[in-house]
């Protein structure tokens, strides 16, 4: 684990330089503006891929761990031609829908929004599946493995990619140009990805003839598909309502802070990757010490990691974001002070919800998620009933637009 822990590190690490310095181009030659449109689009794409997903990754890693254990090589092979075909199919569809949607809305779009949609959706299928192999790897305890490709190679594609053209001047750098060389960048890492997992799978494998337990899977993998839509619709969100009331050069601003708060992450990030697999194992062959040792260990080393990261960013935040971004940038200071405090508490608290997925108790997470849910459409729909109230009775407009009647 310890082994597995640093060179995790050091890949997250590579990959968020490599991340990062992707983003400090993008935002230095687009612009606010146009980085806002390239942040706005890679928001939507990433929900759209939740229903083509569909909580399959959690339930690979879960269950390719739990097959090694029994050597069940039969259900293994059954789960990933089940899973892939899945969400082939659920991607392929989703993509053409969203094509078609992009396209008999276009007047509503400038010809730089609709072609960096366009790129975006070939990010639906790529990313899903991509999802899926990584989640095989994990579930092998090939943790490095399982993430060099998206987590390494296609930032450093996408920014050896974007130099060249930058360079040589082949084209214009715009956001659409950068989502299409986003798209070409994934690609590529997929490719990869797929070598590797031929690479490495066991060779059981290949003798062993499929077996199936859908109804046990899909049982499993409904709360879990609730749970990862939820989660992802909870961080993406943000930025689609920013985008939907806000300038772009709002998005793009307040993008940074995010890819910033992406740092204090690391550690649960980390925690989370390798400790999945070994969660499933332990809890499977009933050895409840070494799962509860391991789950205060990861909680541990990703408050660390998350504490130094956030307090680095309160004493300093402001001069790293004028000297790497430039001043345009300066408003993203706040909140990204605020996303990495909450990323820190967020790491004290422990993987909770990774330990009950991986140990078959997905349906609690799922609830505590519905139930967060429901407090906050609660709370938004108190404060829009008085807000309307006080629109009707004192005909002014108490939020931030200030509409004057």
């Amino acid at each position: 684990l310890m082994r597995g822990g640093i060179a995790s590190i050091a890949i997250r690490i590579f990959g968020l330089c490599f991340s990062l310095l992707t983003a400090i181009v993008l935002a230095r030659v687009l612009g606010p503006e146009q980085y806002g449109v390239y942040s706005y689009v890679l928001a939507i794409v990433s929900i759209l891929a939740i229903p083509a997903m569909f909580g399959l990754p959690s339930l690979i890693v879960r269950e390719t761990a739990k097959a090694e254990v029994k050597q069940e090589w039969g259900k293994m092979r059954g789960l990933w031609f089940w899973a892939n075909s899945i969400t082939a199919s659920l991607s392929l569809v989703i993509a053409v829908i969203a094509a078609l949607l992009l396209w008999f809305n276009r007047e509503n779009f400038t010809e730089m929004q609709f072609l960096t949609f366009a790129w975006g959706i070939a990010f639906i299928p790529l990313s899903a599946l991509a999802a899926l192999r990584g989640a095989s790897l994990r579930g092998l305890r090939k943790v490095i493995q399982g993430q060099l490709p998206e987590q390494v190679l296609k930032p450093a594609l996408c920014i050896l990619m974007l130099a060249v053209v930058g360079l040589t001047g082949f084209a214009q750098l715009t956001a659409e140009s950068a989502m299409m060389l986003n798209a070409l960048s994934a690609g590529m890492a997929f490719v990869f990805g797929a070598w590797l997992l031929f690479r490495v799978k066991p060779k059981q494998l290949n003798s062993a003839e499929k077996e199936f337990e859908r109804k046990a899977w899909t049982a499993s993998v409904i709360p879990l598909a609730m749970i990862s839509g939820l989660e992802i619709i909870i961080t993406q969100t943000d930025i689609i309502m920013l985008g939907w009331f806000r300038e772009s050069s709002e998005v793009g601003i307040y993008h940074i802070s995010l890819q910033g708060a992406q740092l204090a992450a690391l550690g649960i990030a980390v925690s989370n990757m390798i400790a999945m697999p070994y969660m499933s194992k332990f809890a499977h062959s009933g050895d409840l010490e070494k799962l509860k040792s391991l789950a205060k260990q990861s909680a541990r080393g990703a408050f660390f990691i998350a504490l130094i990261i956030t307090v680095v960013f309160g004493l300093f935040g402001k001069q790293l974001i004028t000297t790497v971004f430039g001043d345009a940038y300066i408003a993203a200071y706040m909140p990204l002070l605020l996303l990495s405090v909450g990323q820190t508490l967020h790491a004290g608290i422990g993987a909770g919800g990774t330990i009950l997925n991986m140990c078959g108790y997905e349906k609690g997470t799922l609830i505590t998620l519905i139930a967060a849910l429901a407090t906050l459409i609660a709370i938004l729909f108190r404060k829009i009933v008085i807000w309307l109230m006080v629109l009707a009775k004192l005909r002014f407009d108490s939020s931030i637009l200030g509409i004057r009647f």
